[in-house]
């Protein structure tokens, strides 16, 4: 496997954990307007991180030729999919 950038990887990890507690502080009157579960925007939270680190790694496996040779079909796609 290739050596993945350990500071990159640190800072994800410390924003993920600070939006986490972020999120449990902040949302749980939210939270109980919309469901019975005062933590249920974290759980929503969660598993968004949990969504991304899977496309993380599968995109770390993506090879980079292939990137570079449709790079600007991504780049389309990504814009209109905003």
């Amino acid at each position: 496997m290739k050596s993945i950038d350990k500071p990159l990887l640190i800072a994800f990890t410390l924003l993920a954990i600070f939006g986490l507690i972020m999120m449990s502080s902040i949302s749980i009157a939210s939270s109980l307007k919309v469901s019975d579960n005062n933590s249920y925007y974290f759980f929503r939270h969660f598993i968004y991180i949990a969504l991304g680190i899977v496309v993380f790694f599968m995109a770390l496996k993506f090879p980079i030729r292939l990137i570079k040779k449709y790079h600007l079909l991504f780049y389309l796609t990504a814009a209109i999919l905003l």
